[in-house]
């Protein structure tokens, strides 16, 4: 009798065990439902201040580049060759290397992802030297025009009488010399 009492009891013990593990298997899958379901709330939320940081962010981004616009439109037609000129990026980009970290904070950098030949950075000192050239010595049809005279023309008249008519004798005065 003790035998069979020995193997209820492993029997009861065993399907204590499998409840306790059971329990546990629903416990940590409830604990991660609720750290899931944190983590969406706290993901939605910096997602959301992130939208309107951008939204501002753009805004100014947009409203400088509108004036710069204008700014750009109203000085071409004075000097053209500055205003190009001023469109050319001073800063000469870098490429972010693979490497040391140490170096990477010490050096600030652009990193280029585009262009004629990608991840190498273009130097543009040549055409902004070319671009201040052109604008110490414009060429004659980039030169701006000559505002108009306030004074009146008389195109009338010279039309009438040729164009020197006013200097000119009169068939009077080449006969009487």
């Amino acid at each position: 009798m003790r035998a069979g009492m020995l193997g209820f009891k492993f029997v009861q013990v065993q399907a204590e065990c499998d409840y306790i593990r059971r329990k546990k298997k629903e416990d940590k899958e409830m604990l991660q439902h609720i750290m899931a379901e944190e983590f969406k709330i706290e993901f939605y939320r910096k997602r959301l201040i992130a939208v309107e940081n951008n939204k501002t962010s753009n805004t100014e981004k947009e409203n400088l580049f509108l004036a710069n616009r204008e700014k750009f439109h109203a000085e071409a037609e004075k000097n053209y060759w500055k205003a190009i000129a001023e469109l050319i990026p001073r800063e000469v980009p870098t490429i972010e290397k693979r490497g040391k970290k140490e170096q990477e904070k010490k050096q600030p950098f652009i990193v280029v992802i585009q262009g004629p030949n990608p991840g190498k950075p273009t130097d543009l000192s040549r055409m902004r030297h070319i671009l201040l050239k052109l604008k110490h010595n414009p060429t004659a049809h980039t030169k701006p025009k000559p505002p108009p005279s306030l004074e009146p023309k008389n195109d009338i008249r010279d039309a009438k009488n040729g164009p020197s008519a006013s200097t000119s004798a009169t068939p009077g005065d080449l006969t009487t010399s």
